[in-house]
């Protein structure tokens, strides 16, 4: 069980054991978390557990024996810029909207939790946002996720909150758990400051959050008009691999794109290079902080 605060690591290091193994599965909460799993685990964006010194991450051509394969064609050019050739594993996607079939006979597999297949055995899986076996209305899908899963080696990944059921649970099944506990990796502050509402004064590399979708375009024409800024958006609405496209652009330092601009759904399942987060409360009132830290 990984365990500790957002941006501690703990997902990402059971998502190296995934890479790593022979066959494994990933369950989250969100098609867009079960998306990005999927993307980097096909891009080799995940190092496997193991590998010390990874190869330099590179941006691959179409494959010569199948410039249009299936991978090439539902992943987004700009996605690709970190891609690992090396570490490349074809990974199938499921959730209760969509499939996206790499390889039939792909041996690793992400999917929204109530997706997660009982009847396959794997050698990895990983359960993230564990603390949701909590939820009133879909915490049976994480009870059933820990006690059926048929995998020889699970990661349950998510707060420190959940670990005395983990432990209840875990004392009538006889496994053995093994708790790892993580730290944010980067320092997380609040300036004395805001911007007063003079968005002149965004720079490259911030974020704004902003709780209303028509709030978001709104936002964008005034920061491009008084800054020169290029904007990425990102809202709930948008298809994961929109969300996913938006994201690589604002990545890039060389795409041109300076600010993202999004809804509280930017922070599910979107590893994004922030400077400063400035949020808006809903009808233009401004919240009197901006909290500077970096994913």
């Amino acid at each position: 069980m990984h365990v500790g605060p957002t941006n501690s690591g703990k997902t990402h290091h059971a998502l190296r054991a995934l890479a790593a193994a022979r066959s494994g599965v990933y369950a989250g909460p969100l098609r867009l978390l079960a998306y990005e799993i999927w993307e980097r685990l096909n891009l080799g964006q995940i190092i496997p557990l193991g590998v010390d010194v990874p190869p330099p991450f590179s941006t691959p051509p179409p494959s010569k024996s199948n410039p249009n394969s299936i991978t090439d064609k539902l992943i987004a050019p700009q996605a690709k810029i970190n891609s690992n050739p090396a570490y490349a594993r074809p990974t199938n996607m499921i959730t209760g909207e969509e499939r996206k079939i790499v390889d039939d006979d792909a041996s690793l597999q992400t999917c929204t939790i109530e997706m997660l297949s009982y009847r396959h055995q794997y050698d990895v899986g990983v359960i993230d946002e564990i603390q949701m076996i909590g939820d009133p209305e879909r915490g049976f899908a994480w009870t059933d996720a820990v006690l059926g899963l048929c995998a020889k080696e699970i990661h349950l990944c998510g707060e420190e909150s959940a670990l005395p059921v983990i432990r209840q649970l875990l004392q009538e099944t006889g496994d053995k758990l093994t708790v790892k506990r993580y730290e944010r990796l980067t320092p997380l502050s609040v300036e004395k400051h805001s911007l007063d509402g003079d968005l002149s004064k965004v720079v490259k590399g911030d974020c704004v959050v902003a709780f209303a979708r028509s709030r978001i375009f709104e936002i964008k024409r005034q920061i491009e008009a008084t800054s020169g800024l290029r904007c990425a958006v990102v809202y709930g609405k948008l298809p994961p691999e929109i969300r996913s496209e938006q994201a690589a652009l604002f990545n890039d330092p060389t795409s041109g794109f300076d600010v993202i601009i999004g809804s509280d759904a930017i922070g599910m399942g979107l590893n994004l290079y922030v400077d400063f987060f400035l949020c808006f409360f809903y009808l233009c009132i401004y919240v009197d902080f901006i909290a500077a830290f970096s994913f």
